[in-house]
């Protein structure tokens, strides 16, 4: 994400990962996610944390016992991150907390530096994913553990899936099932994956949507800017949505796989 610093419309994309991140169904799944690190003695990394959500998550969910280091290569990102976690209302908690600048393809760590390290959808956009992995399982204490989180299939009815793979423009969409074999070539062992299924019935707002792409912002009006995928694309993305509310169809299915390694002793 380090590309958002110089990037015009890179404060809107920082307030869009904080909406996305920070709504019910991710908040919910990555509560689930996040006790696979327990127990844990002493401090936790986050690659990629973006605007701080997780973090902040992990901190009030081991209730400040487990100090919370966050890095993120986008310095926007950073700041929204520290101003969400003032304003949070933490009091002591905050204490907990730890953002440094910093891309997850060189941590400016020692190696061993702390028990569990993880991530979240962090990875489908990443330029390089197997050297972040690498970096994790460098800076993890023998016996520590790392955790990555990855979408493997988003589905909705009456829209096409491969439509939508494109229009979602991800770096590296189909990362969730080479996690596996990546946690083992970057050294770690016993590698196990957890599937986690989540519905959404709320219908999305294609009328914002379209106003937001007509306007020149937003997540679609990027993919077309940055040529992964057409305007028409996009159009008929929208209308497929907007015909499936329409008929009072909408459902979609979120399957994430969360694949947990420990580094050997």
């Amino acid at each position: 994400m380090g590309h958002m610093d110089d990037d015009p419309d890179g404060p809107e994309s920082v307030a869009r990962i904080a909406q996305v991140c920070g709504g019910p169904l991710h908040r919910e799944r990555d509560r689930e996610l996040l006790a696979l690190l327990e127990p844990v003695d002493g401090p936790v990394l986050e690659v990629g944390c973006g605007t701080g959500v997780l973090v902040r998550e992990l901190v009030q969910l081991t209730g400040g016992r487990v100090p919370v280091t966050g890095v993120d290569p986008s310095r926007l990102a950073l700041d929204q991150a520290e101003l969400d976690t003032a304003a949070a209302g933490l009091g002591a908690l905050a204490e907990a907390i730890t953002y440094r600048q910093m891309d997850g393809r060189s941590l400016q760590f020692a190696d061993g530096t702390f028990p569990a390290a993880y991530s979240s959808r962090v990875l489908i956009h990443a330029a390089e994913p197997a050297r972040i992995v690498a970096e994790m399982a460098r800076v993890v204490q023998p016996g520590g553990r790392v955790l990555c989180i990855e979408p493997l299939a988003q589905m909705a009815a009456g829209v096409d899936d491969v439509l939508r793979r494109k229009v979602s423009a991800w770096t590296n969409p189909d990362i969730a099932r080479e996690l596996p074999a990546l946690l083992r070539e970057a050294g770690l062992s016993g590698v196990s994956v957890i599937p986690h299924v989540a519905l959404a019935a709320d219908p999305p707002d294609v009328d914002t949507w379209r106003a937001d792409f007509r306007a020149g912002r937003g997540r679609h009006h990027a993919a077309v800017r940055d040529g992964r995928c057409t305007a028409e694309e996009i159009d008929e993305f929208f209308e497929q949505n907007a015909a499936s509310v329409r008929r009072g169809a909408f459902l979609e299915c979120l399957v994430h796989y969360a694949v947990l390694g420990s580094k050997p002793r």
